[in-house]
């Protein structure tokens, strides 16, 4: 059969008791009206023009490939199913080939053919999927039109049950059973590249020689004839003998047909179609090296429409049949999605969002991460928002009446935690009210609006500084480990992951963020000490003039103790979430090779550092800010320090009640605050367990 035959012949129905055998209409356009179709020697077309039409190739190799680079998610109610027989099915479909091999053969089986066929053979706790050579199946139906079951018609015949079968078939709006292939609207345009491509080699055959014509005077007889025209062709014509001379004799003249230059311009021809093949498939020609015909502004963008338009949905058109036919097999509560967060093409849309989400402070954590197609977490159902609320004792100020009008007072309210909350809607007002430079005069309430108002902005400064750091040391560290797996295994990433190891290089990264926060908190407490309300009102920076000199030699002591106390913790923590990451490596029904090993540590640590770095970074953050602010309250001989909360809706009954106790009972500066039945001596102080430390927005307030 040649190469684009259309060999026609009648649809072929064989009937079987009852049930009928249909033959895979493949020349489905002109089954849609009623005319006699093409058989199944129609996917021998297509295969044949996969195989020798590099338009064809392209375009489908293209798509099978970024199909099968797509990984999947399995959901539940409850969010990601991580470990399930499903996804192990899905990623391992069986013994004779890789996933990445599975889904490309399907993608190429779905275009050319318009179907795919997935034999699902399950016995027991095992299972595996095999595709199946549409040209070899035929769908069975039973008297009342319905799939009955699916008939294998290669070397082993065989009958399929309708539940062991996958069908993928491409929508086609005249048959209910098998799909339209893509090749079927592209064969013309397959036909007319191929007969190019012929044209063009036989010109480069003659050295771009148009054919010509042999003129003669003399009277010539059949057999001189043949003698004349098989020299002339065997002398002059083929790639071996381009750009020879002619010489003719006997009166013989050659005179060329012609061809103008538009004729020849094959090159121009060859792209037009290439452009027509792609558009066909959905494809930026400028990915399939066309970068005359540029429809994006660069490659990226070409890439992220690719995937946007002509990748997802077809992938999406695939799970959504997995769904249909492999998930329910083993549970009917579960379902696949696609994981786009993984698709580096459309990487910044999803960072656009992840930065929207984040910036939502009002959810929690877990409110964020389900946006983001993520899990919930222990211990994320809390707001990571800024320090944005302003606290306050209790009800409005008051004059005293006549005689008095120049006091301040407060009407009595009982304790009460909304009440609390809600004042803070009147604090900055009442802060410009109350303030008297002339004495540095401080009431109660109008302290705290003030102290907590600097204490926010700077805390909110050196989050904003710490977070990203904390990231970047995640990734490093992941980096290195996911190395050191590749390199040899988990002995090797154990032998990575030493506390030492990962406590000297925290304390390395973060020393000078550490001291600059160090510097503030001092420089803060100082001023509180000193009630300077100038200081709080304006916009100063750091400066290293305001810092006693006496103070400055014990400064890098100080520093140390706190980087090594962090270094410590924080390595503690770290080492135990690697550690959870290789158990759940090793206890995985399949065994990992090194580089599985290496890519799980790399994306679990990853996903982890993005939650972690930010709840270090303000756990941190307040932590150095209040031992700096004590430090300098000591300095200035404060003798007394009390509690001040946050008063966020989502503070710890635990604070709100040490901000009403101490502040009606300040303690001597060098005793601890006894919090929750657990002694700290500044809000963040780590000898308190996470569960007083962890988020803590409470600061220290002088007496």
């Amino acid at each position: 059969m040649g190469l684009f035959s259309r060999k026609k012949k009648d649809t072929t129905i064989e009937i079987k008791s009852d049930s009928q055998t249909l033959q895979p209409p493949y020349g489905s356009s002109m089954y849609f009206w009623g005319l006699t179709s093409y058989t199944s020697d129609q996917y021998y077309n297509a295969i044949d023009a996969y195989a020798r039409n590099y338009a064809l190739f392209a375009c489908v190799t293209k798509i099978a490939k970024a199909v099968g680079g797509i990984e999947f998610e399995l959901m539940s109610d409850k969010g990601k199913v991580e470990d399930h027989p499903i996804l192990d099915l899905l990623y391992y479909p069986n013994a004779q080939e890789g996933s990445r091999s599975f889904y490309q053969r399907l993608t190429s089986h779905l275009l050319l053919t318009g179907n795919a066929y997935i034999w699902i053979a399950k016995l027991n706790s095992t299972a595996g999927l095999y595709l199946i050579n549409p040209l070899m199946m035929k769908i069975e139906v039973n008297n009342l039109g319905q799939i009955s079951n699916y008939h294998f018609s290669g070397k082993n015949p065989r009958d399929f049950k309708k539940e062991e079968i996958c069908h993928i078939r491409h929508p086609h709006p005249g048959d209910d059973y098998y799909g339209l292939s893509f090749y079927e609207p592209t064969k013309q345009l397959a036909d007319i590249l191929a007969l190019t491509e012929k044209w063009n080699l036989s010109l480069l055959h003659n050295d771009m020689r148009p054919p010509g014509v042999l003129i003669t005077q003399e009277r010539m007889n059949a057999t001189k004839k043949r003698e004349v025209y098989e020299k002339f062709e065997a002398d002059m014509t083929g790639a071996a003998n381009a750009g020879k001379s002619v010489f003719l004799e006997g009166g013989l003249e050659w005179k060329p047909a012609g061809m103008s230059v538009k004729d020849a311009d094959w090159v121009q021809m060859m792209k037009v179609y290439l452009r027509q093949m792609a558009a066909m498939f959905d494809i930026p020609s400028e990915l399939l090296g066309d970068s005359e015909n540029k429809t994006y502004s660069n490659m990226k963008e070409a890439r992220k429409a690719f995937y946007l338009e002509t990748v997802l949905p077809l992938c999406d058109f695939i799970v959504d049949e997995f769904n249909r036919s492999i998930v329910p097999l083993w549970d009917k509560r579960l379902w696949l999605q696609i994981d786009r967060n993984n698709i580096e093409a459309i990487q910044d849309d999803w960072k656009e969002k992840a930065t929207m989400v984040s910036q939502m402070g009002f959810l929690t954590i877990n409110e964020q991460r389900r946006m983001l197609g993520y899990e919930a977490v222990q211990g994320g159902d809390v707001i990571m928002g800024t320090l944005s609320d302003i606290p306050i004792l209790s009800g409005k100020p008051q004059t005293s009446g006549k005689g008095n009008s120049g006091l301040l007072t407060f009407k009595a309210r009982n304790f009460n935690k909304e009440n609390l909350i809600n004042d803070n809607l009147n604090n900055n007002q009442m802060t410009s009210e109350m303030t008297t430079k002339g004495d540095q005069f401080w009431a109660p309430r109008e302290q705290k609006a003030i102290l907590w108002k600097a204490y926010k902005g700077r805390t909110d400064r050196m989050a904003g500084k710490l977070e990203p750091a904390e990231r970047q040391w995640l990734k490093s560290l992941a980096s290195d480990l996911a190395l050191a797996a590749k390199n040899g295994g988990v002995e090797k990433v154990l032998a990575e992951a030493g506390q030492e190891k990962i406590s000297e290089s925290y304390q390395k990264f973060f020393r000078p963020l550490y001291e600059e926060m160090l510097l503030l908190g001092f420089r803060a407490g100082s001023r509180a000490a000193k009630k300077d309300v100038d200081f709080f009102l304006s916009e100063k920076q750091v400066d290293p003039e305001d810092i006693p000199v006496a103070w400055r030699e014990k400064f890098n002591a100080l520093v140390t103790l706190m980087m090594t106390e962090s270094g410590t913790q924080i390595a503690k923590t770290t080492i135990l979430k690697i550690k959870d990451i290789i158990k759940e490596a090793q206890t995985a029904e399949v065994p990992l090779s090194v580089m599985q090993l290496a890519e799980k540590i790399w994306g679990d640590m990853i996903e982890w550092s993005g939650w972690k770095a930010r709840l270090w970074a303000f756990t941190e953050t307040a932590k150095l800010d209040n031992f700096g602010q004590l430090e300098g309250m000591k300095e200035e001989g404060t003798e007394k320090k009390g509690w001040l909360c946050s008063m966020l809706p989502e503070s710890r009954e635990d604070h709100i009640e040490a901000d009403d106790r101490y502040s009606a009972d300040p303690i001597p500066i060098d005793e601890d605050f006894l919090i929750g039945g657990q002694m700290m001596a500044y809000p963040g102080d780590p000898k308190a367990g996470p569960e007083q430390v962890c988020n803590c927005r409470c600061t220290l307030l002088p007496f």
